[in-house]
Order: C-alpha cells, then structure tokens, then sequence
C-alpha cells in the first residue's frame, strides 16, 4: 500500500495540478525577507522563528547583539532557507568595531538596529564606524522617528529628535558605498525619508511599527509620501527612474506571531496604493535580496525529507496524518485521512487553497458545492478553492484518502 501511496500521490499532483508551480501567489504564500527582526534571549527562539518563517515561505534578517553571536551564527548554518546574520551594536560602545570585525568574520551580512545615539547619526564621531561597515559591505539598519520608552521611571539619554530621517541622507552621501536602512520610515518625519530616499541610491526604508496601524484607514496617504515614479522627467528629480515604492523594504520589527499580522498590513498598504508586481516583489524581497547578494534563483532550498508513513506527526484537532505538513514546505501540504462508517471530516471553504482527494480505500460521499457524489477506492476528486466541501465514509470498510494542498 505505501508504494502505491506515494506513487498515486505523485499521479494526483501532476495529473490536477499540473501548473502549481506557476501560480500566482498571494502575500501569504509568496517569498517575502523580513529584514527588521531582533533576536530574543527565550526558550526555542531560533525554533518558533523557522518554524513560523517557513510557514510563510519567509527568510529573516536577525539582528544580533554580541553576547548571541554564537547562537544565530549556528542557527545560519542550520537553516540556511531561513536565518540571516545581522549584528547589533551600539554606535557610542567603544567596542564597537571590535564587534563589527566580529560579526564580519561570522558571516554575518548587515549591522542594525543602530538607536539611542548619544549624537546624532550625522556626527563625525560616527564616521570611523560607517567606515568600518563600508570596507566590509555591510548593509546597515538605522532606527529613525519616536522610539519606545520601555520604562518611563529611569531618567533617558537620548531623543526621537538625534534619530531623524534627514542625518541619514548625509550619512548615505559621505559614504556612498554603503546601503542604508532606516526603520519606520521616519516616523513622524515621513516626508523627510522619502525625500532623503528620493536623491540617495543607497538609502531604503521599512515601514515596520504603528504606521501602518495609524494610516489603515487612510492608505492614499503614503502616494502623498511617495510619489514619484519612473516616468517622471524633470531637472529637479534623480534620473535613475525608480519608482518611489522601490525604496520601501518589508520587515516586522515584532516576534515570530507578528509575522502574519505584519504580512497582511503590508499587504493592504500595497494593494490600496496600487504597486505593480514588479515594484512589490522588490518590496516583500527582491530588493533586500540585492542588496545582502542572496540569488533568489539559488537560494538554500528547504530540507527535504522521506520517512515511513506511520512516522509522520498528527494534526492536533483532526487526528489525521501530516505526511507533508504546510510548515515544512513552501505551497503545499499532504496529508492522510482514515474515516469509519458515519464518520465525516469537518465542511469546509478555503478562499486561497485548492484541495486534490486519491481514494485509497472503502466508499463515501463527497460534497463538492451544493451537489454530492458517490467515490471509492481508485478514483480522484479535485475541490477548486470558494468551494465547500465534506466527505462522509459510507463503507463498513474504513474510508481512507490522501489530501494535496495547494497555495495560491
């Protein structure tokens, strides 16, 4: 039975999916990079973050202090599909450099989240260190607009005010060589980071934090912001012909369950402003990806794996087999259901998920829209997405069927 398992099932992807590979994806299922993560001293951090950034076919950008270096630099080795080394320093330590040739020599590929500068980020006591991360090509991460106040009761150093968007574009015209990012995009000083971002080639922004929240009900405004695009010819703009769109790079800035919620604002916030694809796959990666020299043609692929059926782990409510489960792969799940007489699995409606049944054993009828169907053993039934379906054993032998799931 398991050879014609798995030989059936390979029959049944081809045969009602055959251009699974080339369907369009949607913000959920699509490669994205979040490159504004922090790393966290909890248990099974680098855990919940692959299995949650797999999930969502995401690579992340894991800002790193020192003290963890050895942690994320195994956790890079490990999971090459998913972790990405930044190193996280503070501009006014004197160990700063030390730090940086550290995570340099790691592998690590960027520097961020620079905050609470005892200077502003334009002061030439900087310099030596954007020096430093200019000779080594390292993408660095600037916190810009109002920061957190965590504990309100211990007197602070620093200010929003040592942060703003405007030191970044002279921070980005001394060293040129280098790319920056800011986070938040500047927040408030929104119109300051695009201008900065206008005439510097070499400055991109996140959008991470709460303006996404704030400006939900009014996503026009980010046009307003961002409002130059290629087609644009005047003496008073760049001539490179971005779109203004390309400056804005997808991140988070939350832990591993802000990963979906993040995916949607983002989402909606290109949507409403209308990006084309081309622009909003430089967004959700394409730009990240050139900037820290990850080919996406050949990025790490996802390990694979082949086991024993009886080894495979059970979904939690349903009880049934996980062959493939969706965290493990990037569009699709297989799964093994077993079902006695009378028995149903749960009606259900998937908006974005098209579904393929192989019947290996027994009789059922299977509801597929408003209408049902007899099905038994040897015979295949395709579930379209926006469609309701059930199936019910009506075998005194188990009713037994293999699922394939399909992502858009």
């Amino acid at each position: 039975m398991k050879r014609t398992t798995f030989c059936s099932v390979a029959f049944l992807v081809v045969a009602l999916f055959p251009g699974t590979a080339s369907l369009a994806q949607d913000a959920k299922t699509r490669f994205k990079i979040d490159s504004h993560y922090h790393y966290r001293d909890e248990p099974d951090f680098i855990k919940k973050t692959v299995e949650t950034y797999r999930k969502y076919n995401t690579m992340v950008c894991v800002l790193t202090p020192i003290k963890a270096l050895e942690v994320v630099k195994g956790a890079v080795k490990t999971y090459p599909d998913v972790i990405i080394g930044y190193g996280s320093i503070s501009l006014d330590d004197q160990g700063a450099l030390d730090q940086i040739d550290k995570f340099h020599a790691a592998g690590f590929r960027g520097i961020g989240e620079l905050s609470n500068p005892l200077k502003d980020y334009n002061d030439p006591a900087y310099f030596p260190i954007y020096q430093r991360m200019e000779r080594y090509g390292m993408h660095v991460l600037f916190h810009t607009g109002v920061v957190a106040r965590r504990n309100p009761e211990k007197p602070g150093t620093t200010g929003m005010a040592k942060m703003r968007p405007a030191f970044l574009d002279e921070v980005a015209r001394r060293f040129p060589k280098i790319t920056l990012q800011g986070a938040h995009l500047g927040n408030p000083w929104y119109d300051e980071a695009a201008e900065a971002a206008r005439w510097n080639p070499n400055l991109y922004f996140d959008i991470t934090g709460s303006s996404l929240i704030k400006k939900k009900d009014t996503p026009q405004f980010w046009a307003e912001i961002l409002w130059w695009r290629p087609s644009l010819e005047s003496m008073h703009s760049p001539s490179a012909g971005d779109h203004a769109f390309d400056k804005i790079i997808f991140g988070t800035d939350e832990n591993p369950e802000g990963l979906l919620p993040n995916i949607e604002r983002f989402d909606a916030f290109l949507k409403a402003n209308k990006i084309p694809e081309d622009v909003q796959a430089k967004c959700w990666a394409g730009t990240i990806a050139r900037i820290l020299g990850i080919d996406l043609k050949a990025r790490p692929a996802r390990p694979g794996m082949a086991r024993k059926i009886e080894e495979s782990e059970r979904e939690e409510k349903t009880g049934n087999l996980l062959l493939v489960p969706r965290k493990m792969s990037e569009a699709i799940e297989l799964g093994l259901v077993r079902l006695k007489k009378g028995e149903k699995n749960r009606l259900a409606v998937h908006p974005d998920e098209e579904e393929g049944y192989l019947i290996l054993k027994g009789k059922g009828l299977l509801l597929l829209g408003e209408a049902k169907q007899p099905v038994a053993a040897g015979m295949v039934a395709y579930i379209p997405r926006n469609t309701q379906h059930q199936i019910e054993c009506t075998s005194d032998e188990p009713l037994e069927y293999v699922y394939f799931a399909s992502w858009r």
